[in-house]
């Protein structure tokens, strides 16, 4: 066994250290069974003619513990079985790269919603259509809605903890479809990106929202962190508009962390 193995265990007790070492050697041993001949002790002759005896544990480092894992091949799996627990129990972190959907502990009135954006008054469109609720550096819609105290609510309590950056509303027409695409700036493992949360009000449930292939079972109501960054399209197979509250935020570490525990709270269940 190279020394360069053991080295590379991190510093800590020899308890840890041990418990590598002797792991390493039951997998080596069990790979290598032509090593197990040079286990047993060695004897040799010194150049003053006197008989010496070389034990195992001289001849290859590791050679106890080597020796039982012939004898008791089980414990490799004991430990294999140690090491599985040992990793469940650990919290799982959240790849950003990786994890591309996330639904948020987060939950509003979709009726509330909605019928703030009834309220609205808007003009009808083809196709798609935006409605500004707030813009950035500080700027204001020219036409602020007034009417909208629960959704303007809702974009400030997430003022309170990052800084909002740009607040609107999505309308897209029954029967449209929005191809693939991907917003390079909208993903947590992008530098100096922003992080968009996605609110449906309305109008999803014949409408497939696909990132990277795979549909997002999105409802009205619910909060949802995307990796917008990635491949993502929308059909709409429905009859009445589709409406979504799109809230774009710097990622501080408040964001991170809701985003983050979410995650962990999701695996844990699944």
């Amino acid at each position: 066994m190279e020394k360069g193995v053991v080295a590379s265990v991190p510093s800590g007790s020899k308890t840890k250290t041990k418990l590598f070492q002797f792991r390493w050697t039951l997998e080596y041993t069990r790979e290598h069974p032509d090593l197990r001949g040079i286990f047993p002790d060695k004897r040799y002759k010194n150049p003053n003619g006197s008989e010496a005896i070389q034990s195992s544990e001289q001849s290859l480092p590791l050679a106890k513990p080597a020796r039982m894992a012939i004898k008791f091949p089980a414990a490799l799996y004991l430990i294999g079985f140690f090491d599985y627990f040992v990793y469940m129990a650990q919290p799982k972190q959240m790849d950003p790269h990786v994890v591309d959907r996330v639904k948020l502990p987060l939950s509003y009135d979709a009726a509330r919603l909605r019928a703030e954006y009834d309220a609205m008054g808007l003009h009808p469109y083809m196709f798609y259509s935006t409605v500004m609720l707030k813009l950035p550096h500080e700027r204001k819609p020219e036409d602020p809605p007034t009417r909208s105290p629960y959704i303007m609510s809702l974009i400030e309590a997430f003022n309170q903890h990052t800084q909002v950056t740009l607040a609107r509303l999505l309308r897209l027409e029954p029967g449209s479809e929005v191809r693939q695409h991907c917003d390079p700036m909208l993903g947590l493992e992008v530098p100096d990106s922003v992080v968009r949360l996605t609110i449906p009000i309305f109008g999803g449930e014949n409408v497939t929202f696909y990132l990277n292939d795979t549909p997002v079972p999105m409802q009205a109501g619910e909060c949802w962190y995307l990796k917008l960054s990635d491949q993502h399209r929308i059909t709409h197979g429905g009859l009445e508009e589709r409406v979504n509250l799109t809230i774009d935020m710097k990622p501080t570490q408040w964001v991170r962390d809701l985003i983050q525990d979410s995650y962990t709270a999701a695996q844990s269940h699944s």
